[in-house]
């Protein structure tokens, strides 16, 4: 049921951002190479699974970070300025489609904290790292035992 549940919600993502900003996370920064390359995407959409818990033995909650990297290719004030304002948009509609998805044997999404993670000025240009945390209880059918 995890494994559906992060497909599905990838996919929904990609549908509503484009397939080329939206991927499960893995550490795609290792290199400046893969930076740059993955920033001409911008703003994209990274989305881990962080953990689990039972709550008994038909539910779990289930624990997600989504990271949201968005790039503005110049630091000049007006450019800044008309790409936070875009990239303010760009997370409430992540959050609006978080708030709106339903999954077939999950309760709604909870969202948690938005955080900046990272903010400054790089070879690749502006970047800002914003993390949301959120988390989903997954109902697992009697037929999943069987």
């Amino acid at each position: 049921m995890l494994r559906e549940f992060t497909e599905d919600i990838l996919n929904a993502l990609a549908i509503l951002l484009g397939e080329d900003k939206v991927h499960f996370f893995t550490n795609n920064f290792s290199s400046e190479e893969k930076i740059a390359s993955a920033l001409k995407n911008s703003p994209l959409v990274y989305l881990d699974f962080i953990g689990d818990e039972y709550r008994n033995e038909f539910s779990k909650k289930c624990f997600f970070e989504a990271y949201v990297i968005q790039a503005t290719p110049s630091s000049a004030k007006q450019n800044r300025e008309s790409a936070f304002k875009e990239h303010m948009d760009f997370l409430e509609t992540i959050d609006t489609f978080f708030y709106g998805y339903k999954f077939k044997n999950a309760s709604g999404i909870i969202l948690g904290k938005l955080k900046k993670e990272y903010s400054d000025m790089t070879k690749n240009g502006f970047l800002s790292i914003y993390k949301r945390s959120f988390e989903v209880i997954l109902y697992q059918t009697q037929s999943e035992f069987y």
